[in-house]
Formats: C-alpha cells, sequence, structure tokens
C-alpha cells in the first residue's frame, strides 16, 4: 500500500465502484446508475476515477 492516487478514465468494470460511491446523491434517485455504461461511449462524455491503492475512492464527469 502507497497511498498514491491514480486518476484515469472510467471503464465498464468500474460500475459497481462508482454506484457505490453515488448511492446516495439524489436520495438514491440519479440517473448515472442506469446510463453509465452508454455515456461511457459518447463523445460527450468524459468519466474518470480516482483510484488509492486500486480501489475507486472518487468519480467525476465532464461533459462537453
Amino acid at each position: 500500500m502507497n497511498g498514491e492516487v491514480l486518476v484515469r478514465r472510467a471503464r465498464p468494470d468500474d460500475y459497481v465502484s462508482v454506484t457505490e460511491i453515488i448511492a446516495d446523491l439524489w436520495d438514491g434517485y440519479d440517473y448515472l446508475p442506469t446510463l453509465y455504461h452508454a455515456l461511457l461511449q459518447t463523445n460527450n462524455h468524459v468519466f474518470y476515477v480516482a483510484e488509492i491503492d486500486n480501489k475507486v475512492v472518487k468519480t467525476n464527469m465532464d461533459a462537453f
């Protein structure tokens, strides 16, 4: 365990980690769990995750 932060683009296999992080947003009614995989494939959305010791701890989406 080195505690270094790695920021990278989100991948389809990050779905569970991302949805766990955002589970309490909008009282559990956030649209992201439903659209996650589709948004990963669009040209106008970019998802990032931050990892510490191979665990996703933060996510962010930019829309263009």
